[in-house]
């Protein structure tokens, strides 16, 4: 009786991977070049995933951020905030705009990238979000989130949990005002104003 149920499971499981390719086929995966001599690790254990993917962007604009290290970053003085990710369509279609209130504003501009929050794989994250910053040559910095996004949520009073949004913060840190949703040319000028 148990050899049958084990063999059912077994043929339960088998059906499953194969309806849903959960492995890949022989022959699925693109040749790869091999890796170059610096690419390989120093071999001594103490470098993390997230310090590799790091190094490979090798820029100080993409960085991950979990709530505490946000909250200092804020109190650094007044600036702009625009919460976005690559995911997000919405937020692709407001950059534009979003580089206009850049360019146009005194206060300096910081992205906050929620790309982990999906799927919480930052090493990942870390890497679309510096290739998109690069191709798009973005010059402010960015943060990815690292970390549970309730804490965001709870350490920033953060009631409306979508993106794009967009945050004035005070010489204090405090958040003055919140955009929910895109950045339009009418919004720059808004925005521009509640600065003064």
């Amino acid at each position: 009786m148990l050899r049958k149920f084990g063999q059912q499971v077994v043929q339960r499981i088998s059906s499953l991977v194969a309806r849903h390719e959960l492995f890949e086929r022989q022959g699925e995966r693109p040749v790869q070049p091999p890796l170059s001599p610096g690419a390989w690790s120093s071999g001594d254990g103490n470098e993390s995933d997230a310090d590799a993917a790091e190094d490979d962007t090798d820029d100080d604009r993409v960085e991950t951020a979990d709530a505490d290290a946000l909250a200092g970053i804020l109190s650094g003085g007044a600036m702009i905030v625009n919460h976005w990710a690559t995911w997000c369509e919405s937020c692709m279609a407001e950059k534009a705009a979003v580089r206009r209130l850049a360019e146009r504003s005194d206060w300096p501009m910081v992205g906050i990238s929620w790309d982990a929050f999906e799927d919480g794989d930052v090493v990942r994250s870390l890497g679309e979000v510096y290739n998109f910053v690069k191709t798009e040559n973005i010059d402010w910095p960015q943060y990815v989130v690292d970390g549970h996004p309730d804490d965001f949520f709870n350490a920033f009073e953060i009631t409306e949990q979508q993106i794009p949004q967009t945050w004035l913060v005070g010489p204090d840190g405090a958040i003055l005002h919140r955009l929910h949703g895109m950045v339009d040319d009418g919004q720059i000028e808004n925005l521009l104003e509640r600065m003064k």
